[in-house]
């Protein structure tokens, strides 16, 4: 299935390996994502990349019509928020 592939190619990491990529048991309005597994969300988006080359990229860009000025944190200063 290509969202194996996926999950593979972006280096998204489980804590426990998942033991059905997608159950539709329930309809397909209604799908579980990686059935069984456990991962943290925080160390996929950000901690994995502490220290790296892409830790001073772009993590959150935040652009609104109404707030003003536009805001945006490196996966390094999110990090650092984070904590």
């Amino acid at each position: 299935m290509v969202l194996g592939h996926r999950l593979r190619d972006l280096d998204i990491q489980f804590y426990k390996p998942y033991s059905q990529i997608v159950d539709l048991n329930e309809g397909k309005p209604w799908p579980h994502w990686c059935v069984g597994g456990e991962m943290n969300i925080v160390h996929n988006l950000l901690d994995k990349y502490a220290g790296s080359k892409i830790d001073n990229r772009f993590a959150i860009n935040r652009k609104s019509k109404t707030a003003s000025p536009a805001r945006s944190l490196t996966k390094n200063c999110a990090n650092k928020w984070m904590r």
